[in-house]
């Protein structure tokens, strides 16, 4: 580039420099990387159309990491951490350092299921080592494809690895955090995990309940589920190959 050149961008560059600065946008999500911009004063009126200019795909868009961080500053019994990898399992595993309590319980975070198995839960793992949250023996109102979905998958698993258990989805699961770290090799990085850890308290022969819930969930999912159900399918055959054939360890490679 030549010299002239540069220098005759430099006045186009310089108003969308300081326009940065007076919005205290200095880099990438902002001044403390919360993406929350303070001290915004709207227009005031907004056009009844916009003209797209261009579009990036940058995830799901939500202020969860700002928000999150927030409540457990006014909160010191919560403990929020927000991860740069997406990823149910590693989500877990990232839990397993920071919980204290004797027992975890994982639910959805839109709360589709009934919180009535939080009770059940605290107090059935006084005596098991993992608790399952069925939908199927309970009563669900879900897309009637995610439900032949799952119970092809419930069935798959009781033929090829011996599971009489009839929920492997991630909500409404809880464990004895001693039993849970102990096996803490099983988590895979995505939601395999379940599916492992249930295997591993089978064959171990560790005591499992099993408790009926209610769950709505008629929300278009934010997994892409094509991939999702393939990856937990190929999952099962992992482990009825190598662990249930082979006898090798439950390792979910995380």
């Amino acid at each position: 580039m030549s010299r002239s050149l540069r220098w005759s961008l430099l006045p186009l560059l310089l108003p969308l420099v300081a326009d940065a600065a007076a919005q205290d946008w200095p880099w990438w999500r902002g001044v403390d990387r919360d993406g929350k911009v303070s001290g915004f004063v709207g227009p005031s009126s907004w056009p009844a159309t916009f003209t797209q200019r261009w579009r990036v795909p940058v995830g799901a868009g939500d202020a969860t990491p700002a928000l999150g961080a927030e409540l457990a500053a006014r909160e010191p019994r919560l403990r929020f951490f927000h991860l740069p990898e997406r990823g149910p399992g590693r989500a877990l595993a990232r839990a397993l350092d920071l919980v204290s309590a004797p027992k975890l319980i994982t639910l959805d975070l839109d709360l589709s299921t009934d919180l009535a198995f939080v009770g059940q839960a605290v107090e059935l793992l006084e005596s098991h080592a993992v608790v399952v949250g069925s939908k199927q023996q309970g009563r669900q109102e879900r897309l009637w494809w995610r439900v032949l979905g799952s119970g092809i998958y419930i069935l798959c698993a009781r033929r090829f690895l011996g599971l009489p258990y009839q929920d492997y989805s991630l909500g409404a699961k809880g464990f004895r955090l001693d039993w849970l770290r102990a096996n803490r090799q099983a988590i895979d990085w995505n939601t395999a995990y379940v599916a492992n850890l249930i295997y591993c308290a089978h064959r171990q022969g560790q005591s499992v309940a099993e408790v009926p819930v209610w769950c709505h969930d008629t929300r278009r999912s934010r997994f892409r589920l094509l991939h999702e159900g393939l990856y937990r399918f190929a999952w099962l055959g992992r482990l009825w190959w190598r662990c249930h054939l082979g006898g090798r360890p439950v390792d979910g490679g995380l």
